[in-house]
């Protein structure tokens, strides 16, 4: 029953998430303590196996960015937990931080990758790989709406058993947002055989 409860408070959550998509409340934040927290927050229960590990990569010196610390967490968290589950066998997650005229977020798993004919999907609402009751499809919808509405963009890199990158691309200022400056349109998807 309790975990019954759980999954409807989280399936809860996630509409209603999806279906207010507030406006963010910006303020300079650091990237690296925003990734500490979601790290923090989840270390022990993150990677329950011995043969799973965790790696976290910070760089340095990076500016402060202006974004809603609380609505990247939640999409740091949604691909955490991702990663997790495509690890059910164990693996390494790495989550790696840098700057290069965009804040970029890399969240790296050696899970079981995504195939390329799923791939076009995985941002659609209530699109899900997951067996039935794992998932409600709304994860990764939520975050593209929330990295969109910060003027970011979601990368994602994947390998059929191999495993998959998402790179957040975080604009460093308000005034110059990746959308606006037409450098990206939608989300970028490479997949590998």
């Amino acid at each position: 029953m309790e975990d019954g409860v759980r999954r409807v408070q989280t399936i809860v959550r996630q509409l209603l998430d999806f279906s207010q998509q507030h406006e963010p409340a910006f303020a300079l934040t650091d990237i690296n303590h925003v990734v500490d927290r979601v790290v923090g927050l989840d270390d022990a229960p993150l990677l329950p196996r011995t043969e799973s590990w965790l790696e976290t990569g910070f760089g340095q010196g990076l500016p402060n960015v202006m974004v809603d610390r609380h609505m990247i967490e939640q999409v740091l968290m949604n691909l955490v937990l991702n990663a997790v589950q495509a690890m059910k066998d164990g693996g390494g997650l790495t989550i790696r931080t840098s700057c290069r005229r965009v804040c970029l977020i890399e969240v790296c798993d050696t899970g079981s990758g995504i195939p390329e004919a799923v791939l076009p999907r995985i941002f659609d609402p209530f699109f899900t790989t997951k067996s039935e009751g794992e998932g409600t499809g709304l994860g990764l919808s939520v975050s593209l709406g929330i990295v969109e509405r910060h003027g970011g963009k979601i990368l994602v890199d994947s390998e059929v058993g191999k495993g998959t990158t998402f790179t957040l691309c975080l604009p460093v200022s308000r005034e110059r947002s990746l959308m606006d400056a037409g450098v990206m349109k939608g989300p970028q998807y490479l997949a590998r055989r």
